[in-house]
């Protein structure tokens, strides 16, 4: 296996990857909501659809920032999980019935 960083460098890792859109769910997932919008939209006066459009963009907006701080929380949890691992020296400590045992990696 090659190193994460040789194959990022490749271009062998996708970072904007979404297998969750090519899934069949998903995919009718998207026609029922584009579905069910065009069938609310449509009954809709102008003044009316502006304002749902403007509702729209700012619920995208807040749901933006909401992925955006758990990816954030989840990235910095990992890297400290990390550091804590590297800190500890490679070992892997388990404590069971009051004894420490320490496996060197």
């Amino acid at each position: 296996m090659q190193s994460i960083f040789k194959e990022l460098y490749a271009g062998n890792i996708n970072l904007d990857s979404a297998e969750y859109m090519k899934t069949p769910a998903y995919k009718l997932a998207v026609r029922t909501n584009l579905d069910c919008l065009e069938k609310l939209t449509s009954s809709f006066e102008s003044y009316q659809k502006e304002l749902f459009d403007e509702y729209s963009e700012t619920r995208t907006e807040m749901e933006s920032m909401e992925t955006f701080d758990a990816f954030s929380y989840a990235l910095r949890l990992g890297i400290l999980l990390m550091v804590e691992t590297f800190a500890n020296g490679n070992k892997i400590t388990i404590e069971s019935e009051g004894q420490e045992k320490c496996t060197k990696l």
